[in-house]
């Protein structure tokens, strides 16, 4: 699609006034999720805790380590979910912006409506959050393998499967991250590919910048 068709009625005249709303809305789904990732940190710091202190009321640390899972698999699912909703929100907003602005606009207002945010772009804080939470179900195992594991290592001692669970649980954890951005950068080309918005012809160089696409 390389131009917008203008029919007459007053339905068109109201468009503007629809698209603005829209675009507010949509800035305002973007904030919301990201407030909710934001909580989802004291949530995991509150099981971290959890562990510490969990063989002291006596409650085996291998279920506390795989509570602790658990809760680092939803806020994983939860981060996912939150960049596609960026990256699917701002492909709305990119293209409400190239049927107000013009080709001038790139350079007197910014140049990011021009092009759509690559397959694959993670938001900076998001990833950092992705970063820590699978960092935090690393140090929990080898906090569990330091105590549980090491001191009890022998070729001769039979299989404790209760020692073996947070090293699957760990596994799934690793497993379900990399298959949920598989899945989400998969779902946000689709939609890419369905909605690809008016086109901007350009020639601006976005580098690494905001994840976009030169």
């Amino acid at each position: 699609m390389t131009e917008a068709e203008t029919p007459d009625g007053t339905a068109y005249e109201k468009r503007p006034e629809f698209l603005i709303a829209m675009y507010n809305q949509l800035m305002s789904d973007i904030n919301r999720h990201i407030v909710v990732v934001w909580q989802m940190a004291g949530v995991v710091a509150a099981a971290v805790a959890a562990i510490a202190i969990s063989e002291e009321n006596g409650f085996p640390l291998a279920l506390a380590i795989l509570l602790f899972y658990g809760v680092c698999l939803w806020a994983i699912d939860h981060i996912h979910d939150s960049n596609f909703w960026y990256n699917r929100n701002l492909v709305m907003i990119t293209n409400i912006e190239r049927i107000f602005l013009t080709k001038d606009d790139l350079k007197l207002i910014h140049p990011y409506f021009a092009s759509h945010r690559k397959k694959g772009s993670f938001l900076e804080h998001l990833s950092i959050q992705r970063n820590y939470i699978k960092l935090s179900a690393i140090l929990a195992f080898f906090y569990f393998a330091f105590l549980k594991i090491i001191p009890t290592l022998s070729f001769s001692a039979c299989l404790d499967l209760i020692k073996v669970l947070p090293v699957i649980g760990l596994a799934v954890i690793i497993w379900r991250d990399q298959e949920r951005k598989k899945f989400y950068d998969e779902k946000y080309q689709e939609y890419l590919n369905i909605s690809p918005g008016l086109t901007i012809d350009h020639s601006i160089d976005f580098g690494s910048t905001h994840g976009k696409k030169s």
